[in-house]
Order: structure tokens, then C-alpha cells, then sequence
């Protein structure tokens, strides 16, 4: 492993495919000199910023257009597949996996997705026929095991960089399929939790939709570049290599499926919420209506009575008080029976 320098300096490793088929570990300066000129594979992998000396590497020591440069570096530009001469410039979205809580308790989904929150990164590639390089701002586990692959004695990878760029963009894809399996868990956990009653967290709602529209949006490009990539020419990509795209490909259709799926199930979540919240709503103001009726009801004996007149043949009368609350209690039990027939209570 090279390294061009400290702080914010790119690190730098590389290897190369020699003609026993071996792979071996190179230094950066002899990656960039080897880099079109060996007959075999070569891999250079890149972590920096988008800083000067790293812009400098990419055009000037290895020649790339300064627009694939622009887009390798920068974390805004839309995923896309470019060619410039004998190269390809394309990037994919890495999913990191972000502990915000600390663990979550095994077996609930839902504590678990609220716990781990989803960042995405980028990898560029600028591959060409018997060269690979790959720009990422951080060291990725996808990446490094890939190069631990690469390096191995009479491996597949070895065929090709190809093969090495399948492999890597292979491992990113599965990165997908956890984080969304945890969605569909808690997606279905609180579908549960409604069957039996239980209210669900909004947020929860809001934050799955929000994750899987970030997700559908990360994994479009993705299959546009796959598209791409499986109609370019033989110079470019070997044939060979073209079945172990297109698995992938099919790896990123079935993706996008479950996360429509995921979305219309999250959709009919938020309804079946508030459906609940509405169907709550009513029985409370049901419950009031018939509080409300009541003590209107025996509020009318009591506004009679309240009445300042003189002549009030009840007035002075010795059972008047018993006999006005006895008429105020009777009528009021008198309506919650009238709403027991009506079906209210």
C-alpha cells in the first residue's frame, strides 16, 4: 500500500496482473507508468477528497478527461456512464450504515431502524480494457475486500479488471438488501402493532417512506449504469464478463421491486394510521355527544327550577328539591337508554 502524503494527501494502492498470472502489489509510481502500457490488468484504488494533488494524479499522471475528473471527486453529480476515448467513467452509490442509538434489542425492527440510520457514498471508476481506477473520499469494506481477492493467487479476478469491477459493484449492491430488509421488518412489525391496537409512531411512518425514496433514488442510476455498461462495445468490456453484469443488474431490478412494494406498504400504513386516528377521533366525540346530551338534559329541570319567579306551584313545596334531582337523574338515564336502543352505546 503507497501513500502520496499525509492529512488530506490521497492514499494510494495498487497491484498488477503479471504473465504467470500472479498477482502482485506495485507502488503508485510504477501503477501510473504501467497503467497503459502493461499488457495485464492493473488496479489502482484511490481515497481522497477532491483536492489538488489528487485532480493532478487523475489528469495529469494518468490522463483522464478533467470533466470524469470533476464528476469522480464531487458528491453531487448524478451517477452516469461516460466515455471519453478507450475509457469508461461511471460511479456507484455505496450504502453506509450509520449507529445513531447505540444496539438496538435483537428481534425489534423497529427499535433497530430507528437506531441505524442510512448515508450514502460514492465510488468512480474509470475503467479501460487492462486498467481500473477507483476514487472513493474513505477506505470501503466492499473495496477492500475486493482488492484481498484480487491479490490472491489464480483467482478469478485475475481474468480481468472486468471481472474486478463486477465483483466490486456486486458487493455494493448487496449492501442494499439488509438495510432494506429492515425497513420491510418494521414496516410489518407496525402493521402488527395496529392489528392488535396499538398506535404507531408517525415518525417512524414518515422516516421509512423518507429512507426508501433516498434509496429508489440511489439505486436508479445504478441500473442505468448497469444498462449502459451491458451495451458498450467488446474493446471496452469483455464479453465474457457481460452474464456477471447482467446478475447484477437483475440484483438492482429486484431491489427497485421490493422498495415499490416497501413504499405502497408504508403508503397503506399511514392510511390504515389514520384511519385509526379518525376512527378514534369519532369515538371520543361520540363519547362526549352522549355526556354532552345527558347533562343538557338534566341542565333543563335545573334551568326551570332556577327560574326566579314567585309563583312556582314547586317552589315552596317540602319534597321539591328530592323530587326536582329525581326528575334530573331519571331523564339523564332516561337518554343513555334511548342511546342503548339507538346502537350509540
Amino acid at each position: 500500500m503507497g501513500d502520496s502524503g499525509t492529512g488530506k494527501s490521497p492514499k494510494i494502492r495498487a497491484a498488477m496482473v503479471g504473465a504467470e498470472q500472479e498477482c502482485h502489489l506495485v507502488s503508485p509510481d510504477e501503477a501510473y507508468e504501467l497503467l497503459r502500457s502493461h499488457p495485464h490488468p492493473v488496479w489502482i484504488d484511490i481515497v481522497t477528497d477532491d483536492t489538488p494533488e489528487a485532480r493532478e494524479i487523475l489528469t495529469e499522471k494518468l490522463g483522464f478527461h478533467e470533466l470524469a475528473v470533476e464528476d469522480a471527486l464531487s458528491r453531487y453529480e448524478r451517477p452516469q456512464l461516460q466515455q471519453y476515448g478507450d475509457v469508461l467513467f461511471f460511479s456507484v452509490a455505496v450504502l453506509r450504515k450509520v449507529s445513531k442509538l447505540g444496539s438496538a434489542p435483537t428481534g425489534d425492527a423497529i427499535a433497530r431502524l430507528r437506531a441505524e440510520a442510512n448515508t450514502y457514498e460514492e465510488i468512480g471508476f474509470f475503467l479501460g480494457d487492462d486498467f481500473l481506477v477507483t476514487v472513493a473520499t474513505e477506505h470501503f469494506e466492499e473495496l477492500d475486500a475486493v482488492f484481498k481477492d484480487w491479490t490472491k493467487p489464480n483467482g478469478r479476478l485475475a481474468l480481468g479488471t472486468a471481472y474486478v469491477t463486477h465483483a466490486i459493484i456486486d458487493r455494493v449492491v448487496d449492501e442494499f438488501f439488509p438495510a432494506l430488509d429492515a425497513i420491510e421488518d418494521a414496516v410489518e412489525d407496525a402493521f402488527d402493532a395496529l392489528a392488535t391496537g396499538s398506535q404507531t409512531d408517525i415518525a417512524l411512518i414518515i422516516r421509512s417512506k423518507r429512507e426508501l425514496a433516498t434509496m429508489r433514488r440511489r439505486l436508479n442510476p445504478t441500473r442505468d449504469v448497469l444498462n449502459a455498461l451491458l451495451r458498450v462495445g467488446p474493446a471496452e468490456v469483455a464479453q465474457a464478463s457481460l452474464p456477471y453484469f447482467r446478475d447484477v443488474l437483475d440484483h438492482v431490478l429486484r431491489l427497485l421491486e421490493t422498495v415499490d412494494a416497501t413504499r405502497d406498504l408504508v403508503g397503506s400504513l399511514l392510511d390504515v394510521h389514520l384511519s385509526q386516528v379518525s376512527n378514534n377521533l369519532n369515538v371520543v366525540v361520540k363519547k362526549m355527544t352522549v355526556f354532552a346530551t345527558v347533562l343538557m338534559t338534566m341542565a333543563l329541570v335545573s334551568g326551570v327550577y332556577g327560574m326566579n319567579f314567585d309563583h312556582m306551584p314547586e317552589l315552596h313545596h317540602v319534597w321539591g328539591y328530592p323530587i326536582a334531582i329525581f326528575t334530573m337523574f331519571a331523564m339523564g338515564l332516561l337518554v343513555i337508554v334511548g342511546f342503548k336502543i339507538a346502537k350509540w352505546l
